[in-house]
């Protein structure tokens, strides 16, 4: 054999993606084909595979099949050599073939040559099934054809298959194994159909199809599409090769290419005898189809499930529209829902769409998520396979719809890091925290996937084994997906499921919240569908087998996994047999009634394992005690063999279908393979054979092999993978936990149960945590406590919080003692009580939170008095030592400081921040600040810890509130901010953010800042699930955005989506006080609530509201704040009330900014009493709480707040009304509304405009108040407060009716005070008005009328600058308006109908404004002849100027009165007029680039039009091109069948073109087709007729309504035409330029098909060629 290797390349004939293959000779002259890896450093799996394709053909020793010779190392390199029959690659004989072929109805190959080759491969390959192999690539480019010796032959083993058949699952289309065009539809894991020897016919029937129509059956260039072609397309067998193939070989085909591998041919001895009688040209009509099948196999088709896999698409539907929708499917065990529910994943190609499935395990039922995990795990191998800029894309979208919180999903799925790279690590955070962050996590994360045009099942079977953890992301995910392209299916054993069933419970759940969820019950099948399967299975008539029937469906009762299992043991019994001799099947009755099989499937099954070896038994035992899914690895560990004797001991386990390899990977198991690193996993065919397999041996062995792969699995898991395996390794030990003896193994299995548990609370599977902390605790001795005493105590405490956590608080509640009792150090102590705080407050018992959250700071040696008044002196004691050490007068120097590393000081700042926030929200506020300045004093003493910046931003409030140093404190406060910043705990960066922008911030910084950090504060408490804080923060942001004057229905709408958070994640206290400190006060604010004075309406009673909440002083002050807000705006009666409350808003909200707001209405509230009752008892004391709030106002405002600045100077107004100080009044009233406009609060300028307005119409000023009451309504509507517009407009109606409701008042009476700030209001408002226009003409229109009404005049006029003259532009005279006249002035004529040119003169050289109060009387004017005709009063006429010089100028006439016209309204309309012309001048352009975008448009749309002529026109020619003629073609097509009219087409071309091209040039060539093309347009005469060149030389002609006579008329017509023209072609037979015309005729009445038709014609105009050229055939599709 060396001799072989010593040989000499002689050429290539083959590179792929796996391999090169040569054509060599070897030193003695042999021929050889020497075959080698393609790559440089083959993979361990690529040699494998390699090496596997050497063994099996040598095994498969057959003709047909190329043998190998050998197999070695060489050169480096593994090279194979085969023996050489010196043929080719029949891929590259078809394109040889093809390139000759004359016709395309010619068939690729010639007919002898396909009956040979397909002989001769059905041969080959019915000789390597009878070896057990599965070829699963057959296609032209692996067989071999030597035609001079007619000898074909099968090539290629690399990734057969050696088991009766596998199950593939979906995997990335790039990992698929074999090729794609002649794949089996089951073979792409996406049928629910298992591969087996008939996925090899499928492939068969397409190289069949491609060697006779010279293509595939399908071609397509995206992976996708040619799968979806492949499950539920059909080939194109209207393909004129196909249509003249003998006898009954078109039929052949279609059956091989069936999708369903039941209906193709079952046997290759049927196949061959069928090609045999079609190549005797045996009649077809006489042949009918092989049925032969001597192979047992009962059919994959599912009988008796039609309506449940209706019901299963159409939910997919629609859900894959957009609607998230749950199906539950219920039956017993084998009665086919997975089999249903497989039958999703043919229309999930068809959507693009993902199916991922995961399966809960009886005996792994304590591990958290895992079929979640598992699913998940499907979904990243298929992304691993897509392109890099897939993978990419993926990643981008998973990191925006997660952020920082990915690290969460890393760690619940590892293997999700191959996509989204390396994340930081997942901040700590409590328990409860952790389970609201996964909470809020995995819904994003699914909807990542679960996306229009990509639409997400995910089915999860054996429902009635999940734990509780995944019940609960269940019922999350469809609570939260409800818009995504989501089916979730889960599929249970009904009669394992009681109704106290926590998945029933889940179901009522979900139902009571409106979720779209369906219960589907599969039962037995009925004796007429078990007839179905029985008579597929042994192919006969079902009455021919009735009483096998019977007893089949006696003894499965109708459960189709045991009817396939009872099938099976007939046959491998001897009862249920294929007699050759007949070709059918043939049954025992008598034997099978006499062995009285069992019913019970389990015993069936048992029967199946106890044949089997005993070396495979052990081994599925040991696998069952794995679960339902296992690793050849695991099982080789456990019987301490290499892989591949391991896998050839299961072999027999394989071949029997007990259980089937989950991908490719355990075929290429050799000898090289590493012990731990085969990565074959298989699964149990089905729960029952695992069931089987498991019981197999006794209770002792079943525990036995338990302990046994537990340890094994411990001693061979690496460190850096053991927390990947823990799970499964605490299972196995647990399972097997009652034989260990040794104590230290007992402890150390405590100890991995104490991992499993932490690892379980990390992802918030709180039942399993308490599970495995129970089970470590069960593992410990008695005296633990002493012996094992951190271990002990670890377990205790987690046993107590994952109880407290699962609601089990008595359960909880029995360990604190417990452990107190037996604990004696003060750090373990507080230890416990940290739990147990965090559990009562959990409940909301904050006394009790507070009682041992204070007996843990005694085990400190801390001591907190009971006493206030102690409590007070400590505090003071405590502030005073603050400000004696260094870091409180130079804050930066702290974050500097090192970290708090003593564990006593630690566990006092833990201690501490409990008891901060639970006292805070109990309402005892001694005891908070207490709190507050303690953990400052011993941050500053001994470092910083995770709770020393909310300390630091407490000591800010702090100074800002008790020194009244507010500066110090803000800087106090930013950095606390900056040191929360540097720590990784966010839940101290959301406490110190929220703390700083509530209660530090906004005294000396805008109120807006503080919004900034709330929205920072808000997501990092979102980020670690702390909903209690989301709350808190979403109120203060609520309560403040209304302050801040956002826009009310936008508020309102961000303000419910906070809600509804809330409401999901329990929040449901906090949630119904934002309702009552926001919602309803924005509801009345506008106008949505019945009554101003109260909230209440169909969704809110205050009433019930303050019965359950009014003792809470926080949930009272927030309700207050907003009442007192609303009873001042609305002039509520119980506003005094109210504002008599205002203490416990500026108790309980010390420092916030509603306290400042609180107190500006309050100080309102109070003025307005004492000016309506100016005589009340008790004015002196209303007046002396007025000055305490101004004085704090002032403060408030000369620190700097914007927030105050506006609402001291509006106090200090109205108290300047109330003392009747009209001069003081008005300018503090303008201070405070450019104040509030300066800060933009729209408000408090609404607010300030109304009290203006209010005043001034007090004072008897209409006209000026009117003006501002407008523009409180114009700020009230900016803040979306409709209900205070309409308050306003009913309470001022008199008022507003006076005003025009344009822009400006008319001048009416003498100057009053004020007006000259009017005038400025109005001119404001007017050029409002006027640049809010667009369009010249309205801007004129609107121009006109204003400056006539503010004139006072009857007639108005404007001239305007035009090209060196003036125009006329718009004129007002009485009630009628034109513009646009464009009348042009000639200022030199004697007269003007409109005008007194003399004074128009005068104007334009003067520059002057002219007002004659009696222009008849005396007047220089008095002579113009226009002032002599139409005798006009008063007149004013005024030049406007604009960029240097008079650009308009404006007329006016008062024909009633004389004096009409004031020099202030001069001044006004003089204003007026520049801003005019600046909008003349903005319309001008508006119109101009109006026009130049119409003439633009207009250009387009031509070019466009010509674009759209040129895309249907052939650039040559002139005449239609193919895509026009394809669009007429389908469009007469359709319109022929519609009206049952005849139709013809036209193909023909030019004789020899390529040789006139040749000899004359293609310059010359396309003048030729041009001219050919002229004289084909000028032979149509009809409209309808179409004349297109197709492509080339080749022209197309449609003829609508044309029959067989009339168009070889045509075609004999045109033909004369081309040869009249007489344009020489001296390599043609006729010397000149001549066609070839075919002719197709669909007649009527019949569908016409355009493929068809254009298939026929062009088969004709072959035809024409053949016979000689330069003539017509005409062909006839037949009708009906």
């Amino acid at each position: 054999m060396r001799s072989l290797f010593d040989h000499e390349i002689i050429k290539q004939l083959h590179s792929g993606g796996r391999s090169r293959v040569y054509r060599a000779r070897a030193a003695d002259g042999t021929a050889l084909i020497v075959k080698k890896p393609n790559q440089q450093f083959p993979s361990f799996q690529q040699l494998a595979q390699f090496k596997r394709e050497y063994a099996i053909a040598r095994r498969c020793r057959h003709p047909g099949v190329v043998h190998p010779l050998a197999l070695q190392l060489h050169g480096g390199c593994w090279t194979m050599l085969l023996e050489d029959s010196g043929g080719q690659a029949l891929d590259q004989v078809l394109r040889t073939q093809l390139a000759a072929r004359r016709t395309p109805a010619q068939p690729a190959l010639a007919l002898d040559d396909f009956f040979d080759i397909a002989l001769q491969l059905c041969a080959a390959l019915e000789a390597v099934h009878r070896h057990g192999v599965i070829h699963k690539d057959i296609n032209p480019s692996n067989l071999v054809w030597n035609a001079d010796r007619r000898l074909l032959q099968l090539t290629d083993f690399g990734i057969a298959c050696e088991l009766p058949y596998e199950s593939h699952g979906i995997v990335n289309l790039q990992a698929l194994e074999g090729t794609l065009r002649y794949m089996a539809p089951e073979q792409t894991g996406r049928m629910n159909r298992r591969v087996d020897w008939r996925a090899d016919f499928y492939a068969l029937g397409a190289t069949f199809y491609e060697l006779l129509a010279g293509q595939a059956p399908f071609e397509a260039g995206d992976a996708m599409e040619l799968v979806h072609c492949h499950i539920a397309r059909s080939p194109d067998w209207s393909h004129p090769a196909l249509a003249n193939l003998p006898g009954q070989l078109l039929p052949i085909i279609q059956r091989l290419l069936e999708k369903n591998a039941d209906q193709r041919y079952q046997s290759l001895q049927g196949l061959r005898s069928d090609l045999e009688a079609c190549r005797a040209d045996q009649p077809a009509q006489a042949l009918k189809l092989s049925d032969h099948n001597g192979r047992f196999l009962v059919p994959q088709t599912l009988h008796g499930r039609e309506d449940a896999i209706a019901v299963l698409l159409a939910a997919f539907e629609r859900s894959a529209a957009g609607r998230c929708e749950m199906l539950l499917l219920a039956g017993h065990s084998g009665i086919g829902k997975s089999a249903v529910v497989n039958e999703v994943q043919k229309p999930i190609v068809a959507r693009r769409g993902c199916f991922l499935s995961g399966k809960f395990d009886q005996l792994q039922r304590d591990v958290p998520y895992a079929s979640l995990i598992q699913a998940f795990q499907g979904l990243v191998r298929q992304l691993l396979g897509q392109p890099e800029a897939t993978l990419r894309q993926w990643s981008g979208k998973l990191h925006g719809a997660l952020g920082d919180g990915i690290g969460v999903l890393v760690e619940l799925i590892p293997q999700l890091a191959l996509i989204v790279g390396p994340t930081d690590a997942v901040p700590a955070s409590a328990p409860a925290q952790a389970q609201l962050r996964l909470d809020r996590l995995f819904p994003r994360f699914v909807e990542v996937f679960a996306c229009p045009g990509h639409p997400l099942v995910l089915f999860l079977d054996d429902l009635q084994w999940a734990d509780a953890a995944t019940l609960r992301m269940i019922e999350l995910l469809m609570l939260s997906c409800d818009q995504c392209c989501l089916l979730f299916i889960g599929a249970y054993r009904d009669n394992e499921v009681s109704a106290a069933h926590p998945l029933i419970a889940l179901r009522h759940k979900l139902l009571a919240r409106e979720v779209r969820l369906s219960t589907l019950f599969l039962r037995p099948l009925n004796e007429a569908q078990v007839a179905q399967m029985v008579a597929a299975t042994v192919r006969v008539a079902a009455p021919d087998c009735a009483p096998l029937t019977r007893i089949c469906y006696t003894k499965t009762a109708g459960n189709p996994f045991f009817l396939n299992q009872f099938l099976a043991s007939l046959n491998e019994t001897g009862h249920l047999r294929y007699r050759a001799a007949d070709d059918c099947w043939d049954w025992d009755l008598p034997a099978i009634q006499q062995v009285k099989y069992t019913d019970n499937v389990v015993d069936v099954l048992l029967e199946k394992i106890h044949r089997l070896p005993t070396a495979t038994q052990h081994l599925l035992q040991l696998a069952a005690s794995s679960g339902n899914r296992f690793t050849l690895d695991t099982l080789a560990l456990a019987v301490d063999r290499s892989p591949r004797r391991t896998q050839q001991a299961l072999w027999p386990a394989l071949q029997a279908g007990l259980v089937q390899p989950l991908d490719e990977r355990y075929k290429y198991v050799n000898g090289d393979t590493r012990a731990g690193h085969s990565g074959v996993h298989y699964r149990f065919l089905h729960d029952r054979v695992q069931q089987a397999a498991y019981v197999v041996a006794d209770a002792a062995t079943r525990a036995a092999n338990h302990l046994r792969i537990g340890r094994l699995l411990l001693r061979h898991a690496t460190p850096g993978r053991q927390d990947e395996t823990l799970f499964e390794i605490v299972e196995q030990l647990n399972a097997g936990r009652a034989l260990l003896d040794d104590a230290n193994e007992r402890v150390q299995l405590a100890a991995l149960n104490l991992q499993a548990g932490v690892k379980a609370r990390r992802s918030a599977a709180f039942q399993a945590t308490l599970e495995h902390m129970r089970i470590g605790l069960g593992l410990l001795p008695a005296e633990a406590w002493s012996v094992h005493a951190d271990l002990w105590l670890d377990l205790q405490l987690g046993a107590a919080e994952a109880a407290y956590l699962c609601g089990q608080f008595d359960a909880a509640e029995a360990i604190y003692p417990l452990v107190r009792a037996r604990t004696l150090h003060p750090l373990l102590q507080v230890r416990c009580i940290a739990i147990q705080a965090h559990q009562y407050q959990l409940q909301g018992r904050l006394l009790d939170a507070i009682a041992v959250q204070r007996e843990g700071l005694a085990q400190l040696n801390i001591a907190i008095a009971h006493d206030v008044a102690h409590m007070k002196a400590r505090f003071n004691d405590i502030l005073a030592d603050i400000g004696r050490l260094p870091g409180a007068q130079a804050p930066d120097t702290l974050l500097a400081a090192g970290d708090m590393c003593a564990p006593d000081a630690v566990a006092a700042m833990q201690m501490m921040q409990g008891l901060w926030m639970a006292s805070y929200y109990a309402g005892q506020q001694d005891l908070s600040a207490l709190m507050v300045v303690s953990m400052t004093h011993l941050s500053m003493q001994r470092g910083n810890s995770d709770f020393s910046a909310v300390a630091y931003v407490g000591y800010a409030l702090m100074l800002a509130l008790y020194d009244g140093d507010v500066a110090r404190g803000y800087d106090f406060g930013a950095m606390a901010m900056a040191l929360a910043r540097r720590r990784a705990n966010l839940q101290t960066r959301t406490l110190t953010g929220l703390m700083f922008g509530a209660l530090i911030s906004h005294w000396t910084q805008p109120l807006r800042s503080s919004d900034a950090l709330y929205e920072e504060a808000f997501g990092w408490a979102l980020e670690i699930a702390d909903f209690v804080q989301v709350g808190v923060v979403a109120a203060v942001r609520a309560t403040e955005r209304m302050i801040l004057g956002d826009y009310l229905p936008h508020l309102m709408h961000d303000i419910e989506h906070d809600l509804a958070l809330m409401r999901a994640n329990g929040q449901q206290a906090m949630a119904d006080c934002c309702v009552a400190a926001a919602i309803q006060p924005i509801k009345c604010l506008m106008g949505r609530l019945p009554r101003h004075d109260s909230y209440d309406d169909a969704t809110f009673s205050e009433a019930r509201f303050l019965e359950q909440y009014g003792d809470s002083q926080l949930y009272r002050a927030y309700y207050l704040q907003g009442k007192i807000r609303n009873a001042y705006l609305f002039d509520g009666a119980d506003a005094e009330l109210l504002a008599g409350q205002l203490g416990i808003v500026t108790q309980i909200m010390r420092g916030q900014a509603k306290v400042a707001e609180s107190s500006f209405y309050a100080a309102l509230i109070l003025i307005r009493a004492l000016r309506r009752t100016p005589a009340r008892p008790d004015a002196g004391a209303v007046l002396s709480v007025i000055d305490a709030l101004q004085a704090s106002l002032t403060e408030w405002a000369r620190l700097g707040s914007d927030n105050s600045a506006a609402k001291h100077l509006l106090v200090m107004a109205e108290m300047a009304r109330y003392r009747d100080d009209l001069q003081l009044a008005t300018r503090h009233y303008r201070q405070a509304i450019d104040a509030a406009g300066l800060a933009g609060y729209v408000n408090v300028q609404a607010l300030g405009n109304e009290l203006c307005g209010e005043y001034w119409s007090e004072q008897g000023h209409a006209r000026v108040a009117g003006v501002f009451i407008q523009d409180a309504i114009a700020h009230y509507g900016q803040w979306g407060a409709e209900g205070k517009v309409t308050q306003l407009r009913a309470r001022h109606a008199a008022l507003l009716s006076r005003m025009d409701g344009r822009a400006t008042l008319s001048h009416v009476g003498p100057d009053t005070h004020g007006s000259s700030a009017l005038d400025l209001v109005s001119l404001l408002k007017a050029a409002q008005i006027l640049s809010n226009e667009v369009g010249l003409r309205n801007v004129l229109t609107r121009l006109i009328s204003i400056v006539c009404e503010n004139a006072g005049a009857q007639v108005a006029r404007l001239l305007l600058l035009s090209d060196g003259s003036y125009q006329l532009e718009a004129n007002i005279d009485g009630d009628g308006i034109t513009v646009l006249q464009a009348r042009r002035l000639d200022l030199n004529a004697a007269s003007d109908p409109q005008f007194p040119l003399s004074l128009l003169r005068y104007v334009i050289r003067t520059g002057a404004e002219v007002i004659e109060d009696s222009i008849t009387g005396v007047s220089r004017f008095a002579a113009d002849p226009y002032v002599q005709l139409r005798r006009p009063r008063a007149v004013m006429c005024l030049p406007i100027r604009h960029g240097g010089r008079i650009d308009g100028i404006l007329y006016f006439e008062n024909r009633l009165a004389e004096a009409s016209f004031t020099q202030e309204r001069v001044a006004f309309l003089r204003m007026l007029g520049v801003q005019a012309m600046i909008s003349i001048s903005s319309a001008r352009l508006h119109d101009s680039l109006e026009r130049r975008v119409a003439e633009r448009t207009e250009q387009l749309e031509d070019a466009n039009r010509k674009l759209a002529t040129l895309s249907i026109t052939d650039g040559l020619t002139g005449l239609a091109n193919r895509r026009h003629f394809d669009d007429v073609l389908r469009a007469e097509c359709a319109r022929a069948t519609r009206v049952g009219q005849p139709l013809a087409v036209v193909m023909l071309d030019v004789d020899y073109f390529k040789r006139f091209n040749d000899r004359h040039g293609h310059q010359a060539g396309d003048a030729c087709l041009i001219r050919v093309a002229q004289a084909l347009a000028a032979g149509m005469r009809r409209a309808g007729d179409l004349t297109a060149r197709y492509g080339g030389e080749e022209f197309s002609i449609v003829l609508p309504n044309t029959g067989a006579d009339e168009a070889r008329q045509i075609g004999e017509a045109l033909r004369r035409a081309i040869e009249e023209l007489a344009i020489p072609h001296a390599s043609a037979d006729a010397a000149q330029v001549t066609i070839s015309v075919g002719i197709a005729v669909q007649s009527p009445p019949g569908a016409a098909d355009p493929d068809a038709l254009l298939r026929l014609a062009d088969a004709a105009l072959y035809q024409a060629k053949d016979a000689g050229r330069n003539c017509v055939v005409l062909r006839m599709l037949p009708s009906g």
